[in-house]
């Protein structure tokens, strides 16, 4: 099934490990949205990644390890493709991509067959992730947003709601009038 499944996606492979040969690349999207900002690249690269892994599955079942391990490494740019994404889903994507490979990878060093170079090139990939960096980057962006939703009347009246009913412009100036609203800004950031 997999073999039939990967057959129907050959060419999309293929531009996978092409585009991933390109570095600093982002998705388009503009920040100033705010939290109205949609992502749909997340859903495709996740798509993309589970392929990747389909076909490095069966490329060890094939009895190319080597080819299989250098999936996991197209993986693993893939998931550098969200780098410079300062959005938190976008970090949490990256992370799940990662997670993927390496789950792969393990299987792939456990089996015994990928060759001291293969080895050596999923160790300089693996170093690629930084955890911290990625996680740091995207609670800057979020605290941008959170920042932009209070700075906004309109966008902090749709923002939060009372009672199921969004907030009215009186209740959202007595709101502000009494400074609870500095005080919920603080809070969120």
């Amino acid at each position: 099934r997999i073999e039939d499944y990967l057959a129907l996606h050959t060419e999309s492979i293929a531009l996978l490990e092409e585009a991933t040969q390109i570095e600093n690349c982002r998705f388009p999207g503009d920040l100033r949205e705010g939290i109205d900002l949609l992502l749909p690249h997340l859903g495709k690269l996740r798509q993309s990644a589970r392929l990747l892994q389909l076909q490095s599955i069966l490329d060890a079942h094939r009895g190319d390890y080597d080819l299989a391990a250098q999936r996991c490494i197209t993986i693993l740019k893939l998931a550098r493709a969200l780098d410079n994404e300062p959005i938190l889903i976008s970090a949490l994507v990256t992370i799940s991509i990662e997670a993927l490979a390496c789950g792969q990878i393990e299987i792939l060093v456990t089996s015994g067959h990928v060759s001291d170079e293969q080895l050596q090139a999923l160790t300089a990939a693996l170093q690629q992730a930084d955890v911290d960096r990625l996680i740091l980057r995207a609670m800057v962006g979020e605290r941008c947003f959170i920042h932009g939703i209070f700075q906004d009347s309109e966008t902090l009246a749709g923002a939060f709601s009372f009672g199921g009913g969004s907030v009215n412009r009186a209740a959202l100036s007595v709101w502000r009038g009494t400074g609870l609203v500095d005080i919920d800004h603080s809070c969120a950031l």
